[in-house]
């Protein structure tokens, strides 16, 4: 008994410790038009995101970086450090810090802890109680 408490101790101590945050230094990204876009990740290993140098939030869009939009989504615009007029005017209609409060609360959303229950449910979670009846008959569950 004691070597599977040992066992478990030790596994948990080996995840903590490879936990990390991302790089703190610049990286780049070459889109697939051949722009070049440098970028900062943020975040661990479990909640991370990308943000350009002056701080839009990226997001995929077919293997390349684009901005995300308002509503925190894929703008479909592709990110790069070199920037016209078009995309410049969409930037500054942005609002920096409710992009990335909207972004982050989605990607929470979405890694929410599912309902107790089994995953073949199609309840949603709720949990098959005995009835009566079966404790009546002397059922030998618990």
């Amino acid at each position: 008994m004691h070597k599977w408490i040992w066992f478990a101790v030790f596994f948990g101590c080996v995840s903590f410790s490879l936990a990390k945050p991302m790089p703190p230094f610049p990286m780049q990204h070459i889109q697939s038009n051949g722009d070049t876009l440098t970028f900062y990740q943020r975040g661990d290993e479990f909640e991370h995101y990308k943000e350009t140098l002056d701080g839009y939030i990226l997001v995929f869009c077919d293997k390349d970086l684009c901005f995300a939009n308002s509503q925190g989504e894929n703008s479909g615009i592709k990110a790069s450090d070199k920037r016209d007029a078009a995309i410049q005017k969409f930037l500054n209609g942005i609002n920096k810090t409710e992009v990335r409060k909207i972004y982050l609360q989605e990607k929470m959303e979405k890694r929410s802890r599912r309902p107790y229950g089994s995953f073949l449910k199609t309840d949603k979670g709720v949990l098959r109680k005995p009835s009566a009846e079966s404790w009546t008959k002397g059922e030998q569950t618990f």
